[in-house]
């Protein structure tokens, strides 16, 4: 484009200097401009007829923006892209959490009522309990390896959405004796979107310890 302009600037100048100036050209991209003679002759020409900004125009090319990320190494970039992947994975992945709220029945632990909470931003569905209490007493009856399933306690749970564990629901009888240090665990389990098929449900347990309070009451702890 810029050549075609040039040319067409020349020849309106007139025929002979137009055919003088193509020849010296010509001539200098013949013998890529040997020595810098024939390189001020074609300068002086050029600016004799306004075109002189030509000459600069390489020097007022953009530099290419990227240049400075092709000047970090391969693995510097493949590893900044697995970190930042990583990042994004963990924030929407869901993550529980369990809130402890009221106990129903003070000499009841197992009474307490609990909240699972999605810190995630990816949807939960079909969500399942399996509440397993350590070895207990009723009346002087002890019983151990007891586990009670609780089947779709919560359809969906979005972000920051909560639901209440239906664990209390488990050990309602009158007499019970909670031992200090007994512990108590809770599995979620929950489907990704409504994916509700068993290889990829996913899992979350929750264990809690029994403490006695001044009063003779007992209450759960969280364990990591």
């Amino acid at each position: 484009m810029f050549a075609w302009f040039a040319r067409t600037f020349l020849f309106a100048s007139g025929p002979s200097l137009y055919s003088g100036i193509h020849r010296r050209f010509i001539t200098v991209g013949e013998t890529s401009m040997a020595n810098s003679k024939q390189r001020r002759t074609a300068r002086r020409q050029l600016q004799s007829v306004g075109l002189g900004w030509l000459l600069t125009i390489p020097a007022q090319l953009p530099k290419n923006p990227l240049a400075w990320w092709r000047k970090i190494p391969k693995w510097v970039r493949i590893v900044g892209v697995v970190l930042s992947v990583a990042v994004v994975i963990a924030e929407i992945y869901p993550w529980l959490s369990v809130r402890q709220g009221l106990t129903l029945d003070p000499n009841n632990a197992y009474s307490t009522l609990w909240d699972v909470v999605n810190g995630g931003y990816i949807p939960i569905t079909n969500l399942t309990a399996v509440c397993a209490p350590d070895p207990f007493s009723i009346s002087g009856a002890k019983f151990s390896q007891v586990t009670f399933s609780m089947g779709d306690f919560a359809d969906v749970l979005s972000h920051d959405g909560f639901a209440t564990i239906p664990c209390f629901h488990m050990i309602l009888a009158k007499g019970i004796r909670v031992t200090p240090g007994e512990r108590f665990t809770v599995i979620i389990q929950y489907a990704f979107l409504y994916l509700n098929i068993r290889p990829l449900r996913r899992s979350q347990t929750f264990r809690f310890q029994a403490v006695q309070a001044a009063d003779g009451t007992y209450h759960w702890i969280a364990l990591s």
